[in-house]
């Protein structure tokens, strides 16, 4: 500091330092000064003398940190106010500049009393806080549980006034719903694997696995209660524990280990297929041909035919159908997958009996969608999707789509409009479709359907994707009829240049969430009717009489059916939950191209294109359909 200003403290004596008196010492002191007062305030003094210069606020300061009080807190603008003041003064100055302050904090505790912070306030020249502090401000606050001690010592020593998280509590840890866990690592149900894309992989296929009796299959994990929460104030948070679910009530092939109620066996030798809730069992039935010199084929497990399915026969299987040649306007419904190592073929216009949906707004067009299209020959065209004369679809008229009859799969999702003719190719599988081509077919899939080329005039409905091409690949297009499903619709091309009616529909339908509220209903009443009939039991025995043997006996049987019903609708509630969960984000996925006359609609909304266009990914927003990526 300049000399100009002295180097002593002059202290004020009694009286009121802001009066007009000043003190003798003070005014044989130095000009500028700082002192500290009985009450902790720092006041600046001073006395003008001739010759000597005014000083400015950095003077002020530099005296401050001279007298030793430079960790004490300044007001703010003090020392610029103070200096103004001397620069126009006839007489001395006394002004207050600054006082020392102790440190300070404070507490704050979330709404939810999951958290608590501190905000640590520094000392000015007074007595800092430190962790105990802290720890006592927590206390008083109510803060008992989950300090961080790391955080508390280091919000002591920033003291940077900013609020810090110190304390956490614990939360209530949900109890997990029963796992049913496969036990055959390879069993994939002979299907295709989905690769990380969630597109089928067409280069991991794997057909069958057979296990001898006695193979562990699965094993049920139970449900668990939970951990219970605690928030920071030491109060308990309760868990919610999980969802217990039986073994499914039936499984072919398979028994309950009787060392273990927690595991499934397999009972034969044969093919294992995952269910809901369990495992089946299913030996396989191999044939060259399934021909009039076999007759049609109804067989408890999984068929494999080495060659073709002759046009009028059916299979009906509870397994997996494989086929290594030709589906030729035949009939397969299996309970596991349906592969088809060629093609699938009707001998009918397929096309002319799927209406397709409205158009967007409810404008109607009326006439058959088989007008429009070129003739369907009886023979395969996968290969060819040669121009045929320019034509001008007429107008038809839209058949609207009923809900129809409820299942568990994909017919509850889509129901279809119309019966398509006799001499179509017909496949229902209660997992997976998967064919080199389709052409005037109905399929039908309770998981995916992957097609390697082509689909042609035909109505193909899954529960989860549709796939038709490869990635890449030239090939994959669908060329009139109806796809829906519940996640996705993958294709190369869609619609054809002569402006064939094709019709897209992926999403949750309204018909599966009714069926979903439905079985809700029904197992509310029966808990119901079991509460009923322990009231009924109780004011029974209640009487002086009491219950007879026999009268229990049937009491027993009634809860028994009850429960067993209770079970039944339970499995499908799992698996309909399942369905809703997995059509939330529908997306039609499109390589290459879109011809005109080509509708989709992904949940409730509607997109029809007339003209020719690129393809891309198409989602939903709300009513409208939107290109996401191009």
């Amino acid at each position: 500091m300049s000399e100009l200003w002295g180097a002593h403290i002059a202290p004020l004596s009694g009286g009121d330092p802001m009066n007009d008196e000043i003190d003798d010492r003070m005014l044989e002191g130095p000009a500028l000064d700082v002192s500290l007062g009985e009450d902790g305030t720092l006041r600046a003094t001073f006395v003008p003398r001739e010759g000597e210069a005014r000083p400015e606020a950095a003077h002020i300061f530099d005296c401050i940190v001279e007298r030793g009080y430079g960790a004490f807190f300044i007001f703010p603008g003090a020392a610029e106010s103070f200096a103004a003041r001397v620069a126009r003064a006839d007489g001395p100055i006394i002004m207050d500049i600054g006082e020392r302050r102790n440190g300070s904090l404070k507490v704050s505790v979330a709404n939810d009393r999951m958290a608590a912070s501190v905000a640590v306030s520094p000392a000015y020249g007074g007595r800092k806080m430190d962790r105990i502090d802290v720890l006592e401000a927590l206390a008083g606050a109510g803060v008992v549980f989950g300090l961080l001690d790391d955080v508390i010592d280091r919000a002591v020593a920033r003291c940077s006034e900013a609020f810090e998280r110190v304390a956490v509590g614990q939360h209530a840890e949900r109890g997990k719903d029963t796992q049913f866990l496969s036990l055959v690592p390879e069993m994939t149900g002979g299907r295709p694997k989905v690769n990380e894309h969630g597109y089928v992989d067409y280069r991991e296929l794997d057909l069958f696995v057979t296990v001898p009796p006695g193979v562990p299959l699965m094993r049920r994990v139970p449900a668990t209660t939970g951990a219970d929460g605690m928030n920071v104030l030491g109060e308990v948070i309760t868990a919610v524990p999980g969802r217990d679910h039986p073994f499914a009530p039936r499984f072919s092939g398979a028994e309950i280990d009787p060392a273990d109620p927690n595991v499934l066996c397999s009972a034969i030798g044969g093919q294992p297929v995952l269910i809901a809730r369990g495992v089946t069992v299913n030996p396989t039935l191999t044939l060259k041909n399934v021909d009039f010199s076999t007759g049609n084929v109804k067989f408890e497990g999984s068929v494999r035919v080495l060659e073709d399915v002759a046009v009028g026969m059916k299979i009906k299987a509870t397994g997996d159908v494989i086929v290594g040649g030709m589906v030729d306007a035949a009939e397969i419904e299996a309970g596991g997958d349906v592969t088809v190592a060629r093609g699938v073929i009707g001998h009918g216009e397929l096309g002319a009996s799927i209406p397709p949906p409205a158009a967007p707004g409810g404008s109607a067009r009326s006439g058959s969608a088989a007008s429009s299209a070129p003739p369907v020959s009886r023979r395969p065209s996968y290969y060819s999707f040669s121009r045929p004369r320019s034509v001008t679809p007429p107008p038809r008229t839209p058949t609207p789509r009923p809900a129809g009859p409820a299942s568990s799969r994909s017919s509850s999702s889509f129901p279809r409009v119309t019966e398509p003719p006799r001499n179509a190719a017909k496949i229902r599988a209660g997992g997976m479709i998967t064919a080199r081509f389709v052409e005037n077919a109905v399929l039908e899939a309770g998981t995916s359907i992957a097609i390697l080329e082509a689909v042609k005039q035909s109505d193909v409905t899954a529960a989860d994707q549709i796939v038709v091409g490869r990635d890449g690949a030239a090939k994959g297009h669908v060329v009139g009829g109806a796809l829906r499903a519940t996640e996705s619709v993958k294709a190369v091309v869609l619609g054809s240049q002569g402006g064939v009616p094709t019709s897209i529909e992926v999403g949750v339908s309204p018909a599966l969430k009714r069926q979903h509220a439905d079985v809700e209903q029904q197992l509310l009443k029966l808990y119901a009717s079991i509460d009923e009939i322990h009231r009924e039991v109780a004011m029974v025995k209640a009487q002086p009489t009491g219950m007879s043997a026999a009268v229990e006996r049937v009491v027993k049987l009634r809860i028994q059916r009850v429960h067993a019903d209770i079970d039944r609708l339970e499995g499908e509630r799992y698996e309909l939950e399942g369905q809703l969960n997995r059509g939330m984000n529908a997306r039609v996925v499109i390589g290459q191209r879109i011809y005109g006359d080509v509708i989709l609609k992904i949940a409730n909304a509607t997109r029809a294109f007339q003209d020719e266009t690129s393809g891309g990914i198409f989602r939903v927003d709300g009513d409208q359909v939107y290109l996401a990526v191009q």
